[in-house]
């Protein structure tokens, strides 16, 4: 609900299937308009899960040139806003038995923290938050992760939810004390 006093209002647009090369194919002007209007103080992007089921069809160079492009995009919209880029999550494969990091997710994150960097974006390791490399195996175990091997079941979202807003407040807090 919005209101004429502080707070926060979230607005999400969740595009099933989505990739961050989609978002590169909007109406440019439409989405600066958008931003404009809704005057947002803060955009967050979230992409990887997608991506990393087409493997390195899409050149990692390439990825990163689209993201920065995407991010470069809000940038100029609304110039004073600030960004933050969450970083793809772990995704597991099944080999034989076992349960290891799809080779692709390292590099999708390594692209994705370059891009955040090269457009001023902040940038939350959710990746490496998670464990790194073979945390999704861990985290299905644990009743974190779905059976899809890709996305955090309720609590696990929750756990992610968490650990993004503790970062949030703790940046504002630093931001706010001049540090």
């Amino acid at each position: 609900m919005e209101r004429d006093a502080p707070g926060v209002v979230l607005d999400a647009i969740g595009i099933q299937g989505a990739r961050v090369r989609f978002l590169d194919k909007q109406d440019d002007a439409h989405w600066a308009d958008t931003l404009r209007w809704r005057k947002p103080d803060l955009l967050i992007y979230q992409f990887g899960a997608n991506e990393s089921g087409d493997g390195f069809a899409y050149p990692m160079d390439e990825y990163f040139r689209t993201m920065k492009d995407v991010l470069d995009q809000g940038k100029r919209a609304r110039p004073e806003m600030g960004c933050l880029v969450v970083g793809a999550m772990d995704r597991a494969e099944k080999k034989g038995t076992s349960l290891s990091t799809m080779a692709v997710i390292p590099a999708i994150v390594a692209e994705q923290r370059k891009a955040a960097a090269a457009s001023g974006c902040a940038f939350f390791d959710l990746y490496k938050a998670m464990g790194g490399a073979g945390s999704m195996a861990a985290w299905v175990g644990r009743g974190l992760g779905q059976a899809d091997l890709t996305h955090p079941t309720g609590v696990g979202s929750e756990v992610l939810g968490n650990w993004i807003y503790r970062a949030l407040v703790q940046g504002y807090e630093s931001h706010a004390a001049g540090r």
